[in-house]
């Protein structure tokens, strides 16, 4: 559920945007955050009359679609399950192939990642594994889990 005694969560245009009730040292106001959620209809049987969402389904820069119309989103465990990643970007590169950098842990096996992406997205992508030392930073300072280089 959605808790609007901290915060008041607007949908406008499709897109999200909060604004806190609680941040004293900071005003967010309709702070655009991205996140793919859904609110629905109802109130939650907590008993505190709150709206209900759906959970956050990912962020709209960290959707993949595939060539037939797949959505792809929440990705980033992909890398948080036991492969040794310390850091990942996917990078698409064409319709159809997705480049994978990885800041790798000791015990990487690339084929096992390879295993587990083949395993999520079927044929929909080919992978190239690409381990680098360091994963450049956006200009905010954050690392930017899905890129595309495609037009």
């Amino acid at each position: 559920h959605l808790e609007e005694e901290l915060s008041i969560i607007e949908i406008i245009g499709g897109e999200v945007y909060a604004t806190s009730l609680v941040n004293n040292s900071m005003a967010l106001v309709r702070y655009r955050i991205s996140d793919l959620l859904e609110i629905k209809g109802g109130d939650c049987n907590c008993g505190r009359g709150y709206r209900l969402m759906s959970p956050p389904d990912g962020r709209e820069e960290d959707i993949l679609v595939a060539k037939d119309g797949r959505v792809f989103g929440r990705l980033d465990h992909l890398f948080k399950q036991g492969f040794a990643v310390k850091e990942a970007q996917i990078v698409r590169i064409s319709e159809s192939e997705l480049q994978i950098l990885v800041v790798t842990l000791l015990g990487f096996s690339q084929e096992k990642l390879i295993n587990e992406l083949n395993s999520w997205f079927g044929s929909s992508f080919n992978f190239v594994i690409i381990e680098v030392d360091y994963i450049e930073r956006e200009s905010n300072g954050k690392l930017k889990f899905v890129k595309s280089k495609t037009p």
